[in-house]
């Protein structure tokens, strides 16, 4: 099985950071045996980084024919090292130890189902509005959008689903004021949903 665990990482880099990074790649790569001949070669990324670093010294306080140039360098950098990671990954055939050794950043490990997990701190407050209650949640890892559940009853009878969230918060309106309500959260991911929160209580303002 080709599993790939590595990722070229340059994406929104800054240029002093991309530098810092193909220093890195530069001293891993050198000489390690499980990639004996690196495409594009170790000597160009190094003078294409020497390049960047010459060019981001100039643009400081330069015109923009410096600053202009220095970001074409940039760019070439981030598609050699792209480049790069595809070769190690092609080498390597699979194997996660040689990967890492390249010295090119971990992916993220897929979320799986077993991963997810319920929105903690839920609180609920009086709203401003009549009829209205504001509700806080702390974030959970990898979600996409959060479920909001509200119910009027005690136990488990009556809970309905009652707002979509991309935030960790929200405000419910359109109850009856007075009357006390319980709330639930659930987080959505791209691998599902997630269990349910602890319920958090609130009197409809």
């Amino acid at each position: 099985m080709n599993v790939t665990c590595i990722r070229a990482g340059v994406k929104d880099l800054s240029s002093s950071a991309l530098v810092g990074k193909a220093m890195h790649i530069e001293h891993c790569m050198t000489n390690n045996p499980h990639f004996p001949a690196p495409v594009p070669s170790i000597a160009d990324i190094a003078a294409k980084r020497a390049e960047l670093q010459n060019w981001s010294a100039q643009a400081v306080g330069g015109g923009y024919a410096a600053v202009a140039t220095r970001w074409a360098v940039h760019t070439d950098l981030e598609r050699m090292l792209v480049q790069l990671s595809k070769y190690v990954m092609a080498q390597a055939q699979g194997d996660i130890e040689r990967q890492v050794s390249s010295g090119f950043e971990m992916r993220r490990p897929p979320l799986k189902i077993t991963d997810l997990h319920a929105p903690a701190l839920l609180e609920a407050k009086h709203s401003v509005y009549a009829g209205g209650i504001k509700l806080s949640w702390s974030a959970v890892r990898g979600a996409r959008t959060y479920q909001v559940f509200v119910t009027a009853h005690e136990g488990e009878e009556g809970w309905q689903l009652v707002a979509h969230s991309t935030r960790i918060r929200t405000e419910v309106l359109g109850l009856e004021p007075g009357r006390f309500y319980r709330f639930r959260v659930r987080a959505v991911f791209a691998a599902g949903e997630g269990p349910t929160s602890n319920a958090a209580g609130c009197r409809a303002a």
